[in-house]
């Protein structure tokens, strides 16, 4: 079973999912989300708060992480990524555009990414020999 949300989500509170959910509009995160099943996302997301993805997860816009994120299946994100704290992707990962990194970002699985940017005291760890590939390169 699918739960379908035709708008924006913002999750104010703590929220767990056991379903997979489709959501039209964007996800915002000040708190606590948990989602057991593949999500997919229309737009962006932003997360001030802790989140826990435990299946495949597609968003279709960008992604902000100033909190804690942790992916455990793998993610599709097809615009930027701006971790400014902690980030864990312990699958397979593609972004199609330039990850930016001024907090952690830990690679546990296969990386595809348009460019990574440092700054300050970012801190990128890859796990995976060949993890780095260039989008449309084999």
């Amino acid at each position: 079973m699918t739960t379908r949300i035709n708008s924006q989500l913002d999750v104010t509170q703590t929220a767990t999912f056991d379903g997979n959910v489709s959501i039209a509009g964007g996800v915002t995160i000040t708190q606590t989300a948990t989602f057991n099943s593949d999500v997919s996302i229309a737009g962006g997301v932003t997360m001030t708060g802790t989140a826990t993805f435990n299946d495949n997860v597609v968003i279709s816009g960008g992604v902000t992480i100033t909190e804690t994120a942790t992916f455990n299946s793998d993610v599709s994100i097809a615009g930027g990524a701006t971790i400014t704290e902690t980030a864990t992707f312990n699958s397979g990962v593609s972004i199609a555009g330039e990850v930016t990194v001024t907090g952690t970002a830990t690679f546990d699985g296969k990386l595809a990414a348009g460019s990574f940017q440092l700054n300050g005291g970012g801190v990128v760890d890859i796990f995976q020999q060949y993890a780095y590939e260039v989008p449309g390169s084999q």
